[in-house]
């Protein structure tokens, strides 16, 4: 663990890993909480706008995508999908887990 981590740890009392929670995951939580979700219209601004620009990369000559693109934006869509995936786990009263789907690795 990291100085910083351990810096955390220290200071909050329910703080814990969620080991095997990907990107995809909190795609997914953020696609399920936000319709349901209210965005202060200014304050909220340049963290909307990262995440209307928060893309995939694609490959054109195979035509598949190729996971999200890492860029300005990614940081700010990260941090909002694992706000989901707590936000998701404090309605369940439970934390966040990877949920294994059909076809998929977790």
């Amino acid at each position: 663990m990291c100085p910083t981590s351990r810096r955390c740890a220290r200071r909050a009392t329910r703080w814990r890993w969620s080991p095997g929670l990907g990107c995809c995951h909190g795609i997914e939580a953020a696609r399920r909480l936000f319709p349901s979700l209210w965005f202060h219209a200014t304050n909220t601004q340049v963290g909307l706008e990262a995440l209307g620009w928060y893309h995939e990369r694609k490959d054109d000559v195979r035509s598949v995508g190729l996971g999200p693109e890492h860029d300005w934006s990614s940081h700010a869509a990260d941090a909002f999908g694992l706000m989901c995936l707590v936000a998701e786990a404090g309605f369940r009263g439970s934390r966040p887990t990877a949920v294994r789907r059909k076809g998929t690795a977790v």
